[in-house]
């Protein structure tokens, strides 16, 4: 989960179709941390 969350942000970028998966990754990314 680590990698897609790192990989997240740069994917989100350039789709902004992932906007509503960004908000999930945010709070994956926070729960690892």
């Amino acid at each position: 989960m680590a990698r897609v969350e790192l990989t997240g942000p740069s994917v989100s970028s350039s789709t902004i179709s992932l906007n509503s998966t960004n908000k999930l990754e945010k709070m994956a990314f926070s729960f690892a941390a």
